[in-house]
């Protein structure tokens, strides 16, 4: 019998979602995915008494079927792959500047809404070094380099607090980069709109690596 695991998190979970194939995979992966969801703001009681619904796919084999789940539906999960913290390393922290306390509100509530699962913290996938601003967001742009100081420091007290609270399982934006083989991102790295301007997000070989690597993880952790 399949094993549940649940893959959580922003807009990149669905971008790495959309190689699942559940004919040729050895587990059941199951995304609930939000464009723009921060680890800030993560509060499952608020998400469940909404009866929030993920995001949708734009492409993989099953884009045209795939139906969201909400997120009332994640129930007795075996592993959950926990991926915020992107748009807060984007944003987010640096208006607030309060990197430990989003750390450490996050950790917790991860704990106190899944105690007895077993989670796959993973640290936000790194910064790119261009500004991919998106005008339809209409947020604050920051320079790279305050981008990752405040990423920094984020994954410190990402990895502090997981220890405190008994995480063990863990992906570093090290790992992460040794599986794209690159050493950062880069606009080169991204995906492109129907007008040819980059998406802040990687294109679809690098996502690959990456839900090869969420997934050889998750198979260690259930088996």
């Amino acid at each position: 019998m399949f094993k549940s695991v649940y893959l959580m998190g922003d807009c990149q979970s669905n971008r790495v979602y959309e190689h699942y194939n559940q004919d040729e995979s050895f587990i059941k992966l199951i995304l609930w995915g939000k464009g723009g969801k921060s680890a800030w703001n993560f509060d499952p009681e608020k998400l469940k008494k909404r009866d929030a619904l993920g995001d949708g796919l734009q492409h993989g084999v099953y884009s045209k079927t795939y139906e969201p789940i909400r997120f009332s539906q994640i129930v007795n999960p075996d592993v959950i792959i926990a991926w915020f913290g992107y748009i807060d390393c984007k944003w987010k922290m640096l208006v607030h500047d309060d990197a430990e306390k989003t750390a450490y509100k996050y950790v917790n509530t991860l704990k106190k809404e899944f105690p007895e699962t077993k989670i796959l913290l993973v640290e936000p996938l790194p910064q790119f070094v261009e500004d991919i601003y998106i005008e339809e967001e209409k947020i604050p742009v920051f320079k790279y380099e305050l981008r990752r100081k405040t990423e920094i420091d984020f994954c410190f007290y990402l990895k502090k607090f997981a220890k405190d609270f008994g995480i063990t399982d863990y992906i570093t934006q090290e790992e992460i980069l040794k599986a794209l083989g690159l050493s950062k991102l880069t606009a080169g790295n991204c995906a492109r709109n129907l007008e040819g301007g980059p998406v802040d997000g990687l294109k679809a070989h690098h996502n690959l690596a990456i839900y090869n690597l969420f997934v050889q993880k998750a198979i260690k952790l259930i088996s």
